[in-house]
């Protein structure tokens, strides 16, 4: 029994992000999409903060991430207010996992493995699918901006990351990208605080399956190592796409149910080769 612990702890690490999108949907649309996602952020990043107790320099070093963190939760806010959850879910998720390997080689000047490479081109084939039967509205293209965000962030943790425990990098990352786009929320006009409706929201979507979701898939994956780990983190997309039936939204269609299988495959394809961002993408900022 103790040996399938980790595997529990990877599982629900993560499946729960992919659970939590429907969470910041439902308090998006109340509350504002910056000024939510801003808290959520936030409630997310104090705690583990104070766990992890970083250095100035570790906060110094973690503003690049945070910058691209910052814009990839910006565009999922912007995407999930009013867009279509799997669609959303599934873009997002596969172009995070896919692209990060060919951001690091543009920004290495290096070629990427052949398995980065039939990642990529499956993250685009998900694309494809969708474009030449439900075709891309503009949910889909804000989702497509903040998978490029956040795989951006696993690239800018990934020159750093390694001087230092992972949370004082990722946890920093994340309050000064929350504090940002709160303020960026209240600049717009959102209102700056939560409703006594979406209290209830905003703490599961910060502590469950933001905070807790994200220490199981640590916990899970410094036991189990990247190697098994990794090709995992494309389940993100089943929790999607489960949760969007579970709660009334009924399963996707044909042509979304076979972009989500895609996107997953492709999303696993990296994690075949020796690609040094896969421990990276285990330890950085989830969803």
């Amino acid at each position: 029994m103790r040996r399938a612990v980790p595997w529990f702890d990877l599982a629900f690490g993560v499946l729960a992000p992919g659970a939590g999108l429907l969470l910041l949907a439902v308090g998006i649309e109340e509350t504002g999409p910056l000024s939510f996602i801003g808290w959520r952020t936030l409630l997310l990043a104090i705690p583990g903060i104070l766990l992890a107790q970083p250095t100035m320099i570790a906060w110094r070093d973690a503003i690049p991430a945070s910058l691209a963190l910052m814009f990839g939760l910006g565009m999922l806010a912007y995407a999930l207010d009013g867009g279509d959850l799997v669609t959303v879910g599934v873009i997002t998720v596969t172009v995070a996992l896919t692209m990060a390997p060919m951001i690091l080689a543009v920004s290495c000047l290096t070629l990427p493995g052949l398995p980065e490479t039939m990642g990529a081109l499956g993250g685009l084939g998900t694309l494809v699918v969708l474009a030449s039967t439900t075709g891309i509205g503009p949910d889909a293209w804000l989702a497509t901006a903040s998978g490029i965000g956040f795989a951006t962030a696993v690239v800018l943790s990934e020159r750093v990351i390694h001087d230092h425990p992972a949370p004082a990098i990722v946890m920093p990352a994340l309050g000064m990208a929350g504090l940002i786009l709160l303020g960026a929320g209240v600049v717009l006009g959102e209102a700056w605080l939560p409703t006594r409706d979406t209290i209830p929201v905003l703490v599961v979507a910060g502590l469950v399956t933001g905070l807790l979701a994200m220490l199981a898939r640590w916990r899970g994956a410094e036991v189990l190592g990247a190697k098994l780990a990794r090709p995992a983190m494309g389940l993100e997309i089943v929790g999607v796409v489960a949760v969007a039936a579970w709660f009334g939204s009924g399963w996707p269609s044909t042509e979304l149910g076979v972009a989500a299988v895609v996107g997953l495959l492709a999303s696993a394809a990296p994690a075949w080769g020796t690609n040094r961002l896969s421990e990276t993408e285990l330890f950085s900022a989830g969803r």
